[in-house]
């Protein structure tokens, strides 16, 4: 809802210009439309008459008009150009019909009105050889237009004066009004477009990093898959993951971890090409487009710019801080044809990585999808494991080698799966570590 303004004030315009090229024609102007001295004499008389016989001192009031004089067309424009540069426009003005040799009262009017729009005007004349309506139709604006009969009376002047008067302070008050409502509502308008623009930002971006998020990277995909289809080339998708960002999110805590991924997508973007994108898929994995590769081994190189970028430390809360990717790679068409098949190859080349050391990049190859299938069933598991109590502990003696007595027992955990068998603890312990789920684990073991 739009604010509710008071409403100010009309200002008051007694502003009148005459255009006549008869000087007696202004001396009878002036008598009835400013106060002369006898008038204010008079008046003073009356006032002067009631209070020493006690009558009611009502005395009328005159209105006492400002009024300027031009003898020509030309001059009355001129003059009205001046007013409103001066900004103390007039509110209206008689214009006689005839005023050889030079513009006859339509002409002037004509050029009034695009000196000043708003000027309200009376149109005298002694003559009845002019067809009024086709007056109107040629000026227009027939509701600031007035016809006056010479001779005209005095309260016919004084009332044309008065209401013409009036009706321009109303227009622009009026005016004024409409202009401050549109103000308003531009404002307002200008308001709500700035929060749809952020709205449609934290739509399609990340709100910690300020990258791209899923939404737009699926559209940045479609978009690169139709030019490399168009053009007949390739693109890559390199997905990239921070290697034991779990391990800093849990000892620095969560907002250290939010600055170490602001700084790892400033030093991604600077990495890449202003055609390719970088977008934050959630968590610590970005994913990157890389448009218009010519071979492989260009998204090789990427890669390796990549791992390079983000070797330097980075300084939070007073630590120096490395991390390093394990990236996936997966190249348009030749590694899948659609968007969600390039994602799941590049993420399957991604745990390829991790498995070979971490900190290093791998493109996708037949069957390595497989493998990031069995670790997201491994991990399945591994939750029904604790439920299902599948652990088992394992005590292995240690033995003095010089008296053969037994010093100590060393427990070993084992997962016995229902498929799988003798699950070894070198494929669970990482993952446990890696999903959260070694405490669980561990307490199990000490009680």
């Amino acid at each position: 809802m739009l604010p509710v303004r008071n409403s100010p004030t009309a200002s008051v315009n007694r502003r009148i210009l005459i255009i006549d090229d008869n000087a007696a024609i202004h001396q009878d102007f002036r008598k009835v439309l400013s106060v002369q001295p006898e008038h204010s004499a008079q008046a003073a008389l009356d006032l002067l008459e009631a209070d020493i016989f006690g009558k009611d001192a009502r005395a009328a009031v005159r209105p006492d008009f400002d009024v300027d004089s031009a003898y020509q067309g030309q001059e009355g424009v001129m003059m009205a150009r001046h007013a409103i540069a001066d900004g103390r426009p007039y509110a209206m003005a008689f214009v006689d019909m005839r005023m050889p040799p030079g513009w006859d009262g339509l002409e002037t009017i004509e050029h009034l009105w695009t000196v000043d729009p708003d000027l309200q005007v009376v149109i005298c004349s002694a003559h009845t050889d002019y067809d009024w309506t086709e007056v109107v139709q040629r000026l227009g604006h027939s509701d600031k237009l007035l016809v006056l009969r010479k001779p005209a009376e005095p309260i016919e002047v004084l009332q044309c004066a008065t209401a013409l008067s009036r009706k321009w302070e109303n227009d622009r008050l009026v005016k004024d009004q409409v202009g401050r409502l549109e103000e308003d509502i531009m404002t307002r308008t200008r308001g709500l477009e700035a929060a749809n623009r952020q709205l449609r930002h934290l739509a399609t971006h990340d709100p910690l990093t300020g990258l791209p998020n899923r939404v737009l990277l699926d559209d940045r995909m479609a978009q690169a898959m139709a030019h490399a289809d168009r053009d007949g080339r390739s693109f890559a998708l390199l997905a990239c993951d921070l290697d034991r960002f779990k391990l800093i999110n849990d000892s620095l805590g969560h907002r250290a971890g939010d600055e170490l991924l602001q700084e790892v997508a400033r030093r991604l973007t600077a990495v890449v090409r202003t055609t390719d994108t970088v977008a934050r898929f959630g968590g610590d994995e970005f994913v990157l487009v890389a448009n218009s590769i010519g071979e492989p081994a260009d998204a090789q190189k990427l890669a390796a710019s990549v791992i390079e970028a983000l070797v330097a430390p980075v300084r939070i809360a007073g630590i120096d801080i490395h991390t390093s990717p394990s990236i996936g790679i997966a190249v348009y068409p030749a590694d899948g044809g659609s968007i969600d098949a390039l994602l799941a190859h590049a993420d399957a080349a991604m745990y390829a990585a991790k498995e070979r050391g971490r900190g290093n990049a791998q493109r996708y190859a037949t069957g390595m999808h497989r493998g990031a299938e069995n670790s997201v069933q491994l991990e399945s598991d591994l939750y029904a494991a604790i439920a299902a109590k599948q652990f088992e502990l394992h005590y292995q003696p240690k033995v003095d080698a010089r008296t053969g007595i037994v010093r100590s027992a060393e427990a070993l955990i084992r997962w016995v799966h229902p498929e799988r068998g003798t699950v070894s603890p070198a494929d669970f312990i990482p993952l446990a570590e890696e999903c959260g789920l070694i405490g669980v684990i561990g307490e199990w073991v000490i009680r």
